[in-house]
This record gives C-alpha cells, sequence and structure tokens, in this order.
C-alpha cells in the first residue's frame, strides 16, 4: 500500500519531531526558559504537517486551487518557524561557540581575516548594493518556484522540496558548528558599524536583527547553500530565471563576507555541500515519488526525472 505522505511533509515532518525532541529534552532537563513554548510550538507544527498531508491526499483538489497552492508553498512558514527557535536551543545543546576555529581556518587558508580585507574596498554605494542583494535571499526561492508552479507543477514540488532540505543541512551545521560570525568577533578591528555607512543598509540590517532570535547561523553559511541549490535548479528548469538571477546571485555571495556575516569557509561548506544536497534530495523525493501523485499529468511528473 503506498504511503499517504508525500517527500515535502515527510521532510518536514522530520525536522519539526527532532526540534520537538531537543526542546523537549532541554525543557526537562530544566535549561529551557520558559520551560514549555518552544516544544508546544513545535508540537503544533507537527500536527499542522499532519493536517496537511491529507489535505494533500490525491483528488482532494480537483476545484480548490487555494488549498492547493497552501499545502504545496506551505514551507514558506514552516521553515523560518523551525529557524526561530534554534538560537535558544543550540545555547543550551553546543554552548561553546566555534568562531576561533573558523576563524583560524580562514587565516591559515588565506593568511589574513579575509572580511578585514575587504573594507578596503567599502564605499556607501557598494555597501548598500550588497546588503540588498544579501537581502535577496528571502525572495530568491518564491521567484524560482511561483514560474515553475505555473509551467509544471511536479517540478515545482521537487524544487520546493529541495530547497526545504537546503535549510534545513545549514539548521544542522548551526548545531554541530555554532558561531556568530565576524560582525561579532572581529568588529573591534573594524570601522565602525558597516551597516550605519548607508541608511539602506542599516534598515536592512536593524530589520534582519530584529526579526530574528537565531544569531548562531553561520557555519555553513545557508546564503551560499541555498541561493546555489536555487540557481542550480533554474539552470536545469527555468534558463532564462538563471540569468536574470546570476547578478544578483553573485553579489549575495561577496555580499556574505563584506557585509560581514560569514568566514569565507562558511562560503565554501555551503557550496561544498550544494551538490550533496541535490543528490540526497532526489534519491528522498524520487523515493516516494511514484506512491504519490498530485492531480498534474503524468508526462510532467515524468519530466521531473530530469532534475538529477
Amino acid at each position: 500500500m503506498n504511503s499517504p505522505l508525500r517527500p515535502l511533509e515527510k521532510l518536514n515532518g522530520a525536522a519539526a519531531a527532532v526540534m520537538l525532541a531537543v526542546s523537549v529534552g532541554c525543557a526537562v532537563s530544566g535549561r529551557l526558559h520558559p520551560a514549555w513554548a518552544l516544544p508546544v510550538r513545535y508540537a503544533l507544527m507537527l500536527l499542522m504537517v499532519g493536517w496537511i498531508s491529507r489535505l494533500a491526499r490525491p483528488g482532494n483538489f480537483a476545484v480548490k486551487p487555494g488549498p492547493r497552492l497552501f499545502v504545496n508553498f506551505y514551507p514558506l512558514i514552516l521553515v523560518p518557524m523551525v529557524y526561530d527557535g534554534l538560537g535558544t536551543l543550540i545555547a543550551i545543546v553546543h554552548p561553546t561557540l566555534c568562531d576561533r576555529w573558523l576563524i583560524a581556518i580562514d587565516r591559515w587558508i588565506f593568511g589574513r581575516d579575509v572580511t578585514l580585507w575587504c573594507q578596503q574596498f567599502v564605499t556607501p554605494w557598494l555597501t548598500a548594493l550588497l546588503y540588498l542583494c544579501y537581502a535577496t535571499y528571502f525572495v530568491l526561492p518564491v521567484a524560482l518556484v511561483v514560474p515553475l508552479w505555473r509551467r509544471n507543477r511536479p517540478v515545482a514540488q521537487r524544487a520546493i522540496h529541495m530547497i526545504a532540505l537546503a535549510f534545513y543541512v545549514s539548521y544542522i551545521g548551526y548545531f554541530l558548528v555554532p558561531a556568530r560570525g565576524p560582525r561579532f568577533t572581529i568588529v573591534h578591528d573594524s570601522p565602525p558599524d558597516l551597516a550605519a555607512t548607508t541608511r539602506l543598509g542599516s534598515f536592512i540590517a536593524n530589520t534582519m536583527n530584529s526579526a530574528s532570535h537565531t544569531f548562531v547561523d553561520v557555519f555553513p553559511s545557508a546564503h551560499v547553500l541555498v541561493t546555489l541549490v536555487i540557481l542550480t535548479l533554474a539552470w536545469r528548469h527555468a534558463r532564462r530565471i538563471f540569468w536574470i538571477m546570476v547578478p544578483t546571485s553573485l553579489l549575495l555571495l561577496i555580499a556574505t563576507v563584506y557585509c560581514r556575516f560569514h568566514y569565507v569557509i562558511d562560503a565554501l561548506a555551503g557550496a561544498a555541500l550544494t551538490p550533496l544536497t541535490l543528490r540526497v534530495g532526489r534519491l528522498l523525493f524520487d523515493a516516494e515519488r511514484a506512491g504519490v501523485r498530485d492531480d498534474a499529468p503524468a508526462r510532467a511528473l515524468a519530466d521531473a526525472n530530469h532534475l538529477t
């Protein structure tokens, strides 16, 4: 009998279940305050995934485009919710920061702090441009998946699965190698607050800081990993979108170091994990693809096999 769960629900359900287990363990040990806020959040997320798995069963959306969109695009809500609780849990599970090791690796490879070396190129217009490009990371997934959804829903579903997996891979890295990044560790050697040199940079930095409760999100760079996964998917399935994304994405990659969010080794780790994430994502998706079908044509579903 085929499983009623799509690959996307299996992935998101596993992420919510792991976070629930970790948060419950921290609460039971007395190290999580308030004790049950995060466990309740992740329990509700797990229940939401279970509810969506029922909605997503074949035949449920014959004339209901709204629910169909929700059950495919809900990771836009769930993935940030997972991320939001990471900072609190990482501080409990792995409280020792690893910045000094990442700094040492950068210095061993390059003979210097590359973040500080970049400061010779600092100008207000360049800083504003790179902060703006860095912020496009939050819209790149939508910019790819929405056109794919209009052209080929099975390919779009697979892309959503791949992108969600890329985020979760980076979250695992945050637990294994917690670090805060150059803006916190080597800022004493730098010119005054980089973001403050431009109004746009200051607005973007302040908005990101106020919206986040997680600041141990350095290794690997999710900005690099997710962006490269999206570019790869765009190259394979939406070549025009790929060429539109390339200039902004390249500046985004530069901004990770220039804007002091990441060490170079973080970016290299994100790049190195990209092919592995794509490969594992394809295997996970294809393992269940034959048993779970949307109302899209079978021929469109077969087109997804071109993603390798």
